[in-house]
């Protein structure tokens, strides 16, 4: 495994990455940095770190902030 960066330094093109929460208890999640542009005449556009919701909804009261990231780990081989 990598070490932990900043998340001001994490890819922000849909992958998959560790996120470290420091507010949290588990305090490290699997989200991804993504944005939605809804079609032409909504005003809605959204942007930012999503969360598995099961994993929310059993953990946290809001939305965690991630401070850190690092890749998440290849897979078994066997």
């Amino acid at each position: 495994m990598g070490e932990w960066q900043p998340i001001a330094t994490a890819p922000k093109d849909g992958r998959q990455l560790l996120l470290f929460c420091d507010d949290y208890d588990p305090a490290v999640f699997v989200g991804a940095y993504g944005h939605t542009e809804l079609p032409e005449g909504h005003e809605d556009y959204w942007e930012g770190w999503s969360f598995s919701e099961e994993l929310l909804m059993s953990y946290c009261s809001e939305e965690p902030e991630p401070t850190h990231w690092q890749p998440l780990p290849d897979p078994p081989t066997t």
